[in-house]
């Protein structure tokens, strides 16, 4: 049986010759013999085709990597999963200058970067704290502007995009589907995973959604929850433009032929929100684009945070085929939540934490 087999068949809760095992890592380091080099240069740290765009590395991760390290799993007896970000794009009618500013944040003076967005709605502002702070070895390193997309950026930012109400609108113009260079980027690289998937007799698996996520994004944590409470007209307006690029990345994936697509939800579950806002807003959401994975035959993934258990009959309602915890979360270490999951008939990967395997 080869990984994929072995790995899709567990996902459907179908018999496999063992339970798969498979170490998704981000900035692990290798012992030298399986490291290679790339540009004349020893790759010392793995990472994974699932941050090519939200996170910057403190080297480029190319397809070629992705692939030498689902070998070099394979070889240790472990599975591979090939991991590709799906693009997305900034509608051509948006306007982007970015700048350096010194500021205060708190009692301290720091540096900022700031990026002003002029969109057919308005304008928009995003700063962000530059933080001076020698990263770890292998961590992610901080962008050089004020990105939106990142997630070291959110701890840093000092003004959302979205600040109010009237802010939505102008959203809408800084997160859609892929544009004609994307999409021919994207279904060039789907093609190479698919060639090496095929020949390893690995998965391929999409990150083609951000759902709740992108709330943290645009408009920072606790803001978001605000506008859901204050103006819900607003909220649901924002998260539908989220969704239909979204939908436009997921397609896109399903197209290029993903085994499996995943959405991250790191701030979608109920230690972000009652329960009763994850049914109303996101379930419907996440219920839409499972839909179109089952249709092709495939699965979808959550990559999520803590507070599942409450709403295990609603993840599987929707078509959740598996849940990433996104992050070493206790909740999927005790066993009552994962007899909770498993009777709702979800699949759950464990993790083990990059410090376990240095």
């Amino acid at each position: 049986m080869t990984s994929r087999e072995r790995l899709l068949r567990a996902i459907r809760r179908q018999p496999a010759d063992r339970v798969p095992l498979y170490c998704p890592v981000l900035g692990f380091r290798p012992p030298p013999h399986l490291r290679w080099t790339a540009g004349g240069q020893p790759v010392e740290c793995w990472f994974s085709g699932r941050v090519e765009h939200t996170h910057a590395l403190p080297r480029p991760w190319s397809a070629d990597d992705e692939f030498r390290r689902a070998a070099a799993w394979l070889k240790l007896g472990l599975d591979a999963i090939l991991d590709v970000s799906v693009p997305w794009a900034r509608s051509p009618r948006v306007t982007v200058e970015d700048s350096t500013e010194v500021g205060v944040v708190g009692d301290r003076e720091c540096l900022l970067m700031a990026r002003e967005y002029q969109t057919p709605d308005g304008p928009l502002r995003h700063v962000v704290r530059v933080e001076e702070a020698t990263p770890a070895p292998g961590a992610p390193v901080q962008p050089q502007t004020a990105a939106l997309v990142n997630d070291l950026n959110i701890s840093r930012t000092v003004q959302h995009v979205v600040g109010e109400a009237e802010d939505v609108p102008k959203a809408r113009w800084l997160y859609q589907g892929p544009n004609r260079d994307q999409r021919a980027a994207l279904a060039e690289r789907m093609r190479l995973a698919a060639a090496a998937a095929a020949e390893q007799g690995v998965a391929v698996q999409a990150w083609s959604a951000f759902g709740a996520d992108a709330l943290a994004w645009f408009a920072g944590e606790e803001d978001a929850v605000a506008l859901c409470l204050e103006d819900e007209a607003a909220f649901t307006a924002l998260l539908d433009a989220i969704h239909a690029a979204d939908k436009a990345r997921t397609i896109a994936a399903l197209d290029d032929g993903a085994d499996i697509v995943c959405q991250r939800g790191r701030y979608s579950a109920t230690d972000c929100w009652s329960p009763e806002v994850f049914r109303q807003h996101f379930k419907p959401r996440i219920a839409d684009l499972a839909g179109l994975a089952h249709q092709r035959g495939r699965l979808f993934a959550l990559a999520t945070g803590g507070g599942v258990a409450p709403v295990a009959a609603d993840l599987k309602d929707a078509g959740v085929d598996l849940l990433y915890p996104a992050l070493p979360v206790p909740e999927y270490a005790d066993p009552g939540v994962l007899d909770a999951l498993a009777a709702e008939g979800l699949a759950v990967a464990g993790g083990l934490a990059v410090s376990v395997l240095d």
